[in-house]
């Protein structure tokens, strides 16, 4: 007979009365009739609020740790790093972080904006070559696969690709092939990014609603 530790159903009950505190107060509104009214009336309203607040505070806390564990790691590369290239890219990024902390510093004294200029003639030039990077990645990745033979899911993956290149060709022509192009852009692609976005929210529903009824414990192990 398994025996329960006492540890993991106190906080498989903290967590689960959290989240459902918190899902209450979010959901239920003054729409609701004596429901909502009662709710309203209650302290759960401003208790989601510092959940909420306490939330947001301990994911700022987790990237700033985070951050500093990556600064960390790059200096102790950078001090002890076993290959020139190492040292090179760790003191690259050692350095602009430091910069832009730097650089923020400095607006906040002076309140001046050379954060924004750092942000659109350094960080979106590096980001436009990196996804002009990734899309040659994505071309080269269909022309493995057209030499491997073709799947139907290499079929579609190259299809993608090939109507990605197609619509940035046609919309520098004439009109008809402009529309088609938008076409491609406002309808397939808008399609395929909404599915994405409700797959995630699917599965974020449905690991809510695992830890709620104590499914998923891994917290309390």
């Amino acid at each position: 007979m398994n025996r329960v530790r006492l540890s993991v159903v106190l906080t498989t009950a903290l967590v689960a009365g959290v989240g459902l505190i918190t899902l209450v107060g979010l959901l239920v509104s003054e729409s609701f009739g004596t429901l909502g009214a009662l709710i309203s009336a209650s302290p759960i309203r401003a208790l989601t609020d510092v959940l909420l607040r306490l939330a947001a505070a301990v994911l700022a806390l987790t990237v700033l740790l985070g951050a500093i564990n990556l600064l960390g790691v790059n200096v102790n590369r950078v001090l002890r790093g076993r290959t020139f290239s190492a040292r090179l890219g760790s003191t690259v990024l050692v350095g602009s972080f430091l910069t832009v902390i730097l650089v923020r510093i400095i607006d906040g004294i002076n309140q001046s904006s050379n954060t924004n200029v750092i942000l659109e003639r350094v960080q979106v030039p590096i980001g436009a070559a990196l996804n002009s990077l990734l899309f040659f990645v994505l071309v080269w990745g269909a022309m493995r696969i057209l030499r491997r033979g073709l799947t139907w899911g290499r079929l579609l993956f190259v299809l993608t690709v090939l109507v990605t290149l197609a619509s940035l060709v046609l919309s520098t022509t004439d009109s008809a092939s402009r529309q088609f192009s938008e076409w491609l852009l406002s309808v397939p692609v808008s399609a395929g990014a909404s599915g994405v976005l409700l797959g995630v929210a699917l599965a974020t529903l449905v690991a809510g609603a695992r830890v709620l009824i104590g499914q998923d414990r891994q917290y309390g192990e």
